[in-house]
């Protein structure tokens, strides 16, 4: 399933998180979350979505948290895809899968890898973290 990126209700002058999510509950869930942490947010169910905001006319979002298994493109992928494109933002990722086994490809790095269910607290210091790391 494509959606269209949902920007409603973004703010002005605040860090930027694009959230690529495909259970609705947990994309709703992180979006009011992080509207509360004072974040603008932005909404997608799926990689090629997602994308849209790795084209050069576009501000890139300053943090990327995505799904690992998402609907098309899976979160590897679409890590792969905006930095073939040019941008290389801080990645979070989320994942069901257990941590101990978890095999992030060698060449792909990231931030953070959460492991499903999240506490939204631990998403929060994640962010904090890397906000005050990139500036």
């Amino acid at each position: 399933m494509t959606s269209t990126p949902n920007t409603s209700n973004a703010r002005q002058g605040e860090p930027t998180i694009l959230i690529v999510e495909d259970d609705p509950a947990m994309r709703t869930l992180l979006e009011h979350y992080l509207r509360q942490q004072n974040y603008k947010v932005i909404l997608t169910s799926d990689g090629s979505s997602a994308l849209a905001y790795f084209e050069p006319e576009n501000q890139p979002p300053d943090i990327v948290v995505t799904d690992v298994n998402l609907p098309g493109m899976n979160g590897y992928e679409l890590i792969i895809e905006f930095r073939k494109r040019g941008f290389n933002p801080p990645v979070v990722l989320l994942t069901g899968y257990s941590l101990d086994e978890f095999d992030l490809p060698e060449n792909l790095k990231v931030d953070a890898i959460l492991k499903k269910p999240i506490r939204l607290g631990d998403l929060a210091e994640v962010i904090k973290r890397i906000l005050k790391t990139t500036g």
